[in-house]
């Protein structure tokens, strides 16, 4: 299933998610566990690049939470609980190997929920905002410069245009730190391309 926002472009960051009643209902399901665990986390991927304000579609849930080695066994029960069931049988000592569990919302919806360890995956996590996604959800939402630097390391060719209208939307962000942590990045595997693309990007401003 493909989902899309309802954003109004002339307002950016300002999500707006009523017409998509199941994303929102994944979402909902998952804002509650969270609280329920009281975890860190913050909203990440495609649903977030909507939620900063580009309306393009998405297909699932992304979110990244912190802390979570030790409560794994805990935080299945609770996803479990509400709803959110394993996409895997062997979901515990998968997320261990991969960093990531891999859920499934009552109506399909995946929801991946990364297991944030790396200094930047704290940094996305405390830097994110409070947002109210409907009239009944808030959570919290990575910004949108966070945002750019996942997708510059992601690479895809839809990563890279979700890079280019975050930038059309957000032009101040701090390009000096989002290059150093992208150039710590691609060092770290050896892929130089990350940086052409993101010079690339801001060549083309």
């Amino acid at each position: 299933m493909i989902w899309t926002s309802t954003f109004d472009g002339n307002s950016p960051g300002r999500p707006g998610l009523q017409n998509s009643p199941e994303l929102s209902v994944a979402l909902s399901r998952l804002s509650a566990a969270l609280t329920e665990l009281g975890m860190r986390y913050a909203l990440i991927g495609g649903i977030a690049v909507i939620l900063r304000g580009h309306d393009r579609a998405t297909q699932d849930v992304d979110a990244v939470v912190l802390d979570a080695d030790e409560s794994l066994p805990t935080m299945l029960e609770v996803f479990q609980r509400h709803g959110l069931v394993p996409r895997r049988s062997d979901a515990e000592a998968f997320a261990r190997r991969n960093r990531v569990i891999l859920l499934r919302a009552p109506d399909g919806t995946g929801i991946d929920v990364s297991m944030g360890a790396l200094p930047f995956e704290e940094e996305i996590v405390e830097r994110a905002t409070h947002e109210n996604l409907t009239d009944a959800i808030a959570m919290m939402v990575a910004t949108a410069e966070d945002l750019v630097i996942m997708k510059l390391v992601a690479a895809r060719s839809r990563d890279i245009d979700d890079v280019r209208r975050l930038f059309e939307l957000y032009p101040n962000m701090d390009r000096v730190r989002i290059l150093r942590i992208v150039t710590d990045y691609a060092d770290a595997l050896d892929q130089p391309e990350l940086v052409r693309n993101f010079e690339a990007i801001l060549g083309a401003d």
